[in-house]
């Protein structure tokens, strides 16, 4: 946020240095990450006395202005009415830098030179009454620079975190934890004396705003003074016209947005009311909005008037017609205020506040600060008020003050702890703390702390660990996952940590996983659905890194998944590694062959995870899905339980990301079921007995099928069975298959080799394969 450090330091009973103030600001947690001066660029500017006034040659719209009010007399060229001698204006020479962005020179106006200009208050950035150049009353002599006579205004530019945000975003905010630091507190706002009127305001939805008030006055007919003016602008506002000009000055003040209506368009009485379905209204900026019922208004007998919290009617608005006005003050609930502003795309400084949340016991504190800041030129405004409604009973908070000076392991006594929060606004008591109405954000004793902490100087705190009573402990599914995670990284795979939130729009498809569960509420439309697979994320990453130039790499994602049906949602855990074929790729070198790696580098994944977790994995295929590859794909299961797919990815899905070829793994994983202790098998320390079979391999043959077979004939003594070598020739297909078989206690003979072969030779005969000639 921007704000004027004059306007802070006004609340202070001290005058404090800018520098000062950023520094304790900085401590109090509001980081001042900028300051810079108001009129930078208006340096050269300096007051002038007309010392003549004489028709232009050749314009005769356009007059010559002689004035003094440096080392020599300056003539330049006006079309203004005024400018007369003696009146006193601001003089802007060449290479002044104006606050609209123009930097001056010097223009020639048939065949005059005109060396810079002569200002207007607008062109200042300020307003000051009628007439087209700044005729000045104040003090001060020609030749006096401008920033002098203005005095310096600094802007403060606030890194502020949403937590402060909900109570210091306004300048008596700010001023309130630097008063209390110093040991202050800051005065009260003026009491509002008027009494109030019955039946101008009817509160039908106190839910949503639980207290409103209305005031209704002549309308200001004066701008704001140039000092007010001058904070304004620091603080980020332009100047619009008076009224708005208030209501803004008071919204960056003291925090309360107001609002204004024309008091000859209004039929009272107010009423704040829930929007019936199929309204309408027209708001300030041009907008017909159609409301819902959600939709709360500040109506009168012929309809909507305001959209609550966020903006105002076009047809209650003020124009130059305008010369009573109704002024409101209320407080809104923000997630009503939240839900409205979003449903419209309406973002007002109004809505920002609300949504952070105000203070319902300011209504008519607030109004009587407006009253006497329009009353500071001696001419105090009357006129009439309505209040509805009340404000919330304040929460109370646990009070420990044992527990926060060990939680913050701070030697604090209590009289320093209960007079900060004191000064803070909170009403302390033995064991609990009233909290004050502007503090929405504070609800027990670790909020206390962290108040207690800001204003008695967090440097104060030692750094050290507190210790721990109660050790962590990880449940089993967890420390599965986790060493899961291990072995896929040690593998040489990246883990990459995504959103769960995905974009529910589009036609699903091999690229697109069907959506089930979509939010309510989101955020963005990019984010309004719960993902069903990781592996989009996956590619997504994939493409991201090599649009930017970064070399693609294995990756894996640990992470939840939303599946079932919106009536009965399932969350799993689940695994999804995705390696590009590609060479020169840091894998595990038991998990692929050299080179390129390839699919099989990803069954050897699931391979090795079975092994080293002991999980019960099998691959097997059928059953083919459409976003891998038809014929480079099996299923993974868990003893008759479908866990999840490996294979390559299908070149469809690949082409929609613009990738390479590429393999996939994913897999549920889900705590595995108690199992005993895996048991220690004793190598044998007998030499195997190695025979390669070289079959013919009917076509549509699967090799699980054929394993499963090779297993039942080869007995215990079989110890692996791998394809080895393939030959394709006249015969057909030729398929090697490496047996090697151990016994555990002696060494096998040719003859028993021979024996396990010839029983492998007619199970496969079943299967259509024989061997070779």
């Amino acid at each position: 946020m921007e704000i004027a450090a004059s306007l802070i330091g006004h609340w202070l009973r001290e005058p404090m240095p800018v520098e000062a103030m950023c520094a304790r600001l900085t401590r109090l947690g509001y980081e001042v990450v900028e300051t810079r001066p108001l009129d930078a660029g208006l340096e050269p500017v300096r007051l002038v006395q007309v010392v003549d006034r004489r028709p232009h040659p050749s314009r005769s719209r356009l007059a010559i202005v002689t004035a003094i009010g440096g080392t020599e007399p300056v003539e330049v060229v006006t079309g203004a009415a005024n400018g007369l001698p003696g009146e006193r204006l601001f003089y802007a020479p060449p290479g002044t830098r104006l606050p609209d962005g123009r930097t001056l020179g010097t223009r020639e106006f048939g065949g005059v030179p005109s060396p810079g200009m002569l200002c207007s208050a607008g062109e200042l950035g300020l307003r000051a009454g009628p007439g087209d150049l700044w005729v000045w009353k104040g003090p001060g002599e020609p030749g006096d620079r401008y920033t002098d006579l203005m005095g310096a205004e600094t802007i403060l530019v606030i890194e502020m975190t949403p937590n402060l945000a909900q109570f210091a975003q306004s300048a008596r905010g700010l001023a309130r934890d630097l008063a209390a630091e110093a040991g202050g507190r800051l005065p009260c706002l003026p009491a509002l004396q008027t009494p109030t009127v019955p039946g101008r305001v009817v509160l039908r939805a106190p839910d949503r705003c639980p207290a409103y008030a209305l005031y209704e006055m002549a309308l200001p007919d004066t701008d704001l003074p140039i000092r007010l003016q001058r904070q304004l602008r620091a603080s980020g506002f332009r100047l619009v016209n008076p009224m708005v000009d208030w209501t803004n000055y008071i919204l960056v003040d003291t925090g309360q947005p107001l609002h204004a209506f024309d008091a000859e368009r209004v039929r009272l009485p107010i009423v704040v009311r829930m929007a019936a379905d199929g309204e309408s209204l027209v708001t300030l900026d041009g907008q017909t909005l159609t409301l819902q019922a959600d939709d709360l208004v500040i109506a009168d007998q012929n309809g909507p008037l305001a959209l609550a919290g966020v903006m105002g009617g076009r047809d209650s608005a003020i124009d130059e017609g305008t010369r009573r006005v109704l002024v409101e003050s209320a407080h809104f609930t923000a997630p009503g205020i939240y839900r409205t502003a979003r449903r419209y795309n309406l973002r007002t400084d109004a809505a920002e506040r609300f949504l952070r949340g105000t203070d319902p016991e300011a209504l008519l504190p607030v109004l009587g600060h407006l009253l006497t800041l329009l009353g500071e030129d001696g001419r105090p405004p009357t006129g009439v008020l309505a209040f509805a409604g009340e404000a919330p009973e304040r929460r109370r908070a646990a009070y420990r003050r044992d527990q926060i000076r060990n939680l913050m392991s701070a030697s604090w006594t209590d009289a320093e702890m209960d007079g900060v929060l004191e000064r803070l606004g909170f009403v302390v008591a033995e064991d609990e703390a009233v909290v004050p109405s502007f503090r929405p954000d504070v609800s027990e004793t670790v909020d206390l702390a962290e108040e207690l902490g800001r204003i008695l100087s967090l440097d104060g705190i030692p750094d050290r660990v507190p210790p721990v009573t109660t050790p962590a402990v990880r449940d089993p599914a967890h420390r599965f996952r986790e060493r899961v995670r291990d072995l896929v990284a040690a593998a040489g795979y990246t883990e990459i940590l995504s959103r769960v939130f995905v974009d529910a729009g589009g036609v699903p498809g091999p690229d697109r996983p069907p959506v089930v569960h979509r939010l309510v509420n989101p955020l963005r439309e990019e984010e309004a659905a719960l993902r069903t697979e990781l592996w989009p994320s996956l590619l997504e990453t994939l493409a991201f890194n090599r649009d930017r130039g970064v070399d693609l790499a294995p990756l894996f994602e640990v992470g939840v998944v939303y599946r079932g049906t919106p009536d009965a949602p399932v969350e799993e855990w689940e695994l999804a590694a995705v390696l590009p074929f590609l060479e020169d790729l840091n894998l595990h070198l038991h998990l692929h062959r050299r080179g390129t790696p390839d699919v099989y580098a990803l069954t050897g994944l699931v391979d090795l995870l079975a092994e080293r977790l002991h999980w019960d994995l099998r691959r097997v295929s059928g059953d083919p899905v459409a976003f891998l590859h038809p014929g480079r794909q099996q299923k993974v299961l868990d003893g008759g339980l479908l866990l999840g797919r490996v294979g390559e990815i299908h070149p469809d899905v690949l082409q929609g990301y613009r990738l390479p070829p590429a393999g996939l793994v994913s897999l549920v994983i889900r705590p595995p079921a108690a199992r005993p202790a895996p048991s220690v098998i004793r190598p044998s320390r007998y030499p195997p007995l190695t025979r390669d079979l070289s079959v013919v391999w009917p076509d549509g043959l699967l090799f699980e099928e054929a394993r499963r077979a090779i297993e039942e004939a080869g007995s215990s003594m079989l110890e692996s069975c791998v394809p080895y070598d393939r030959f394709s020739g006249s015969f057909g297909q030729s398929l090697t298959i490496r047996l090697r078989f151990r016994a555990p206690e002696r060494t096998l003979t040719e003859d028993e080799g021979d024996r396990l072969v010839q029983a492998i030779l007619v199970a496969l005969k079943r299967h259509g394969v024989v061997l070779r000639e």
